[in-house]
């Protein structure tokens, strides 16, 4: 059965749905919704297909089977929830809420309706994050004493100035919300969440309510010590996404343009691949987002659990609230 998807949301992360539903057999982009006609105009040239104004005026036209909820990030939770009541399967950006209020009403509704529901964190299905998790899972690193996390994009005044980034109340913040959440992901997956947090947030340079850096020092309760920086001031360009590991038998850092190369390491024992990195891909967002979609498509068909799954997206959401919660201002 071919599966009829749709877009709802036509704005800069839109496009690499899109571009995944229209490389793969087993699904057909039916349409995109977006209030803003310009961006309705854009995506109709782009991807040859209509756009409509509303869920409500698209699904009065067209039979769906599965949304890419590429919102503003407030609007995620409801767009959501207003398509798994009508029996639609969803894919949600991240962060798939802003509030534990939103977290209770999309599990309440899943719960209700069914449906499939999956976060969009394309990383995961990286080769070397795969690798990686795989490792220490199977803990051939042995103990992990410590990780580290770094963020150097760039992002200037005009991307603050859209309806929503610059705003605290529409994004959940700067950031650490809208750009690293993708990276304490992947920590949570690999280490887990920290026990202590200490660190500081900035908005060096004022450009909307949200921050621009923010450094924090974490341990866990097994000992591990993580260092997280992140920033959207490193002029001018994305330098730099990487996830460093020292552990007791092996040191490994992924890096790359979107964590898709091995920069360098070594584990006791073990041969570290080098035919999993791949091309550095033309921006930050990487290759993965078919992959991702695969893997939802494969559960809508088959009955099966996604493998990212809304409560992954949804304990990663936590983890950011609670690394802010811990967080000093600096100014």
């Amino acid at each position: 059965m071919q599966l009829k998807a749709v877009i709802v949301g036509c704005g800069r992360v839109s496009r690499f749905h899109a571009q995944a539903y229209q490389h793969l057999d087993n699904v057909r982009l039916l349409a995109g919704v977006d209030i803003n006609p310009e961006k309705r105009k854009s995506f109709t040239e782009k991807f040859k297909v209509p756009t409509f104004r509303s869920v409500k005026e698209l699904l009065s036209k067209m039979e769906v089977n599965l949304v890419s909820v590429c919102t503003p990030s407030n609007l995620h939770a409801k767009m959501a929830c207003e398509l798994m009541r009508e029996g639609v399967n969803v894919l949600i950006e991240k962060p798939v809420c802003l509030s534990e209020d939103e977290a209770n009403m999309l599990m309440e509704t899943k719960k209700k309706t069914g449906v499939v529901v999956a976060t969009c964190f394309q990383n995961r299905f990286n080769l070397p994050v795969i690798w990686l998790k795989k490792m220490i899972e199977r803990k051939k690193l042995g103990k992990i004493f410590f990780c580290q996390i770094c963020v150097r994009w760039y992002r200037d005044q005009k991307y603050f100035q859209d309806e929503w980034h610059g705003s605290k109340q529409k994004s959940g913040g700067g950031v650490l919300m809208t750009q690293s959440i993708h990276h304490v992901d992947l920590l949570r997956c690999f280490i887990g969440n920290p026990d202590k947090i200490i660190g500081y947030t900035m908005n060096s340079r004022n450009f909307a309510e949200v921050e621009d850096i923010v450094i924090a020092n974490m341990t866990t309760k097994i000992g591990t010590l993580i260092g997280l920086e992140c920033s959207t001031v490193a002029y001018s360009s994305d330098f730099e996404a990487s996830i460093s590991v020292l552990a007791e038998n092996g040191t490994i850092k992924i890096g790359g343009k979107s964590l898709n190369r091995i920069e360098y390491g070594c584990i006791k024992g073990e041969k570290v691949p080098t035919g999993l990195n791949s091309k550095d891909p033309i921006n930050v967002y990487g290759t993965s987002h078919i992959l991702l979609i695969k893997d939802v498509i494969k559960a809508i068909q088959k009955k099966e659990d996604v493998s990212v799954s809304l409560e992954e997206g949804i304990k990663t959401w936590r983890l950011v609230k609670q690394i802010y919660s811990s967080l000093e201002s600096f100014e």
